[in-house]
């Protein structure tokens, strides 16, 4: 990107070097600069020189700024969306309680992912409570499932011996 940035100054230097030289050459023939004075016979060659100089550099001066501007990384700001923080994130938990037993701290590790996730998706506690309970149900089913085929294979794979 630092090369593309000085030559777009070489080209702001040759061009304003041309417009110094032209207001000059204005100013030591005493030629009104408001007036047009290319088609003269005798300064025109001249003018037309510098102005053709300015107008190309001015060119390549834009075609370098649109080149920088496509080339430029985005910023993160625009690659990502503002997404609103949640500042009232609960920290002490109501933990539900499964017959009278309070959770394992497995259950409770995953009842506090799901209720962070939903309170960042900007859902109301409550109702964010409600659904993390049916997924603690749905979770508890099938991890206890898991845990039985477990504990049944070690109880089969345990033998006593004599």
């Amino acid at each position: 990107m630092a090369g593309v940035h000085q030559y777009n100054l070489n080209f702001r230097s040759k061009r304003d070097k041309a417009s110094l030289r032209m207001a000059n050459y204005l100013k030591t023939h005493k030629l009104d600069p408001d007036k047009d004075w290319t088609d003269h016979p005798i300064h025109g060659p001249h003018l037309r020189k510098w102005i053709k100089i300015i107008d190309l550099n001015n060119k390549k001066a834009e075609a370098m700024d649109i080149r920088e501007r496509v080339l430029k990384k985005p910023s993160k700001d625009q690659l990502l969306p503002k997404v609103k923080k949640v500042s009232n994130i609960t920290l002490a938990y109501d933990y539900p309680e499964d017959d009278g037993r309070p959770l394992t701290p497995k259950e409770m590790k995953a009842y506090r992912q799901k209720f962070r996730r939903l309170l960042k998706a900007n859902v109301p506690p409550q109702k964010a409570k409600e659904m993390t309970l049916k997924y603690l149900k749905k979770w508890r089913s099938k991890n206890h499932i898991k845990n039985r085929q477990e504990n049944l294979k070690a109880i089969q794979d345990f033998t006593i011996e004599d």
